[in-house]
């Protein structure tokens, strides 16, 4: 599937934010979007706006959408696509946005990012499609990667629950390799708080 991106994203693709302002922007309160919807089940864009909105007058640094929160596993991968878009547009610099994926393949995730940065993302929140299991340390990192590639990343540790040593190897592999990884989101604490 291709991403509808449009031709007016905006400027701030090419003025990315810097690691540093990421994490200086992520240190304040930040916002986690639920997505609102009508009685018959269609999303509330102008409620996703005004969550926005009042997020940001009550002084939230970023507004973040996730797999969870925002209900993604509940949506199309138009409607994640629209929902990234109204966020990252009506939010027009107030704020660090944080987009999040729906556990695609690689090749999906990284179109996905591309999608996210243009249209004025600022990070994109990774969860790689470990099903069954299959994932080793080379295949996270290479998922990763890629999309690094296209925007900033963020980790969310609960990928790693079913094994601490592969996740601290994941991490310390793209802390050492792979500059786009930005930030962590740790769901399991413990061994990757300290």
């Amino acid at each position: 599937m291709r991403w509808p991106i449009r031709a007016y994203a905006t400027s701030r693709v090419d003025n990315m934010r810097s690691s540093q302002e990421l994490r200086s922007m992520l240190t304040g309160p930040v916002t986690s979007l639920h997505t609102p919807f009508f009685g018959d089940g269609e999303i509330d864009y102008g409620s996703l706006r005004g969550l926005v909105d009042r997020g940001i007058e009550a002084g939230s640094t970023t507004m973040m959408l996730t797999y969870g929160d925002s209900l993604f596993s509940l949506l199309t991968d138009s409607e994640v696509a629209e929902v990234t878009r109204v966020v990252a547009e009506h939010t027009a610099g107030r704020a660090a946005v944080i987009a999040a994926d729906r556990i695609w393949w690689t090749g999906k995730t990284v179109a996905f990012a591309r999608f996210a940065r243009e249209v004025g993302a600022d990070l994109l929140m990774v969860l790689p499609p470990d099903w069954a299991a299959s994932c080793t340390a080379d295949t996270f990192v290479a998922h990763y990667a890629e999309a690094a590639a296209e925007i900033p990343v963020m980790v969310v540790t609960n990928v790693f629950s079913r094994s601490h040593a592969l996740g601290l190897e994941v991490l310390r592999r793209l802390r050492d390799a792979v500059p786009g990884v930005v930030e962590i989101k740790d769901y399991l604490l413990g061994a990757y708080a300290r």
